[in-house]
């Protein structure tokens, strides 16, 4: 079993509730060119308070048929911004059980980040959230769902279709995708108890600043978990402050110069779905 420890909430709360079992589990992170800043410093910074190192894994080239088998067994469905990362999980983690972060973002008003939920709740905008605006296809789909979807549950429809059609496509996805490299994944969050009790709670402790996650973290590690920022640091904003002036086709040839040097083949850098 392998923990993957970023700068962000899924994994902080994962390593906090692994309590006796943190120094035992591996602690890795994918040090890529699309890896972000905040997530090498963050983590760094949350091992150190516990005496403990995180392994960065610089990332391994891979082919063109390597990356035409991922899409393959994916159906070409599996539009994830880390999915370059896949190779080199399978290399350094041959048979293991990656604890990925997946499914706590059910918990975390996802569609209405605002905790403000809209009034009517329509096939139009649930193909507005869930990205196919216009999409007959997809309208037709929700009008569907809608029609069946209980209302006596005193849960949002929001909240419900994110956990049915986002989280349910990412994560079988997901598994696929590492069932390339013979990687088993599992998510500590997969449990419909524990997202029925989070989205039993307050949308105010759910939507950002996710106190509810920030408190389940405090109470499995101590005040000591949350001396760390969580999915920010002060860098973040002076970057981006910076990187306003620069013009996208430059910023674009040197991410693309710096990708290619590590190894990423042409195929995926020409699938505007990945990159």
């Amino acid at each position: 079993v392998a923990l993957p420890l970023t700068g962000g909430y899924e994994s902080r709360v994962s390593f906090a509730c692994a309590k006796e079992l943190r120094g035992k589990l591996p602690l890795y992170l994918i040090d890529a060119p699309n890896t972000l800043y905040h997530d090498k410093l963050l983590s760094k910074q949350v091992a150190k308070k516990y005496g403990l190192e995180v392994s960065y894994l610089r990332p391994l080239p891979f082919n063109e048929r390597f990356w035409r088998s991922l899409l393959r067994n994916t159906a070409e469905m599996y539009w994830d911004q880390g999915a370059n990362h896949i190779y080199t999980y399978g290399q350094h983690y041959p048979n293991f059980y990656l604890l990925i972060g997946q499914s706590d973002n059910v918990g975390r008003a996802w569609y209405y980040k605002d905790g403000m939920l809209p009034k009517v709740i329509d096939p139009p905008l649930l193909a507005r959230v869930t990205g196919y605006t216009g999409n007959a296809v997809a309208l037709k789909a929700f009008e569907q769902w809608l029609s069946s979807a209980p209302s006596n549950l005193n849960v949002s429809l929001l909240d419900l279709i994110f956990w049915e059609h986002r989280t349910g496509n990412w994560g079988s996805l997901g598994a696929t995708a590492f069932d390339t490299v013979g990687c088993e994944t599992s998510s500590p969050y997969n449990c419909r108890r524990l997202m029925e009790i989070a989205l039993g709670v307050d949308v105010e402790y759910r939507k950002p600043p996710h106190i509810l996650l920030r408190r389940i973290a405090e109470l499995a590690a101590g005040p000591t978990i949350l001396s760390v920022p969580i999915n920010q640091h002060w860098l973040d904003d002076v970057i981006a402050s910076a990187a306003r002036y620069v013009p996208w086709r430059v910023k674009h040839w040197a991410q693309t110069a710096r990708m290619r040097r590590s190894g990423t083949p042409e195929c995926f850098l020409a699938d505007a779905r990945f990159f």
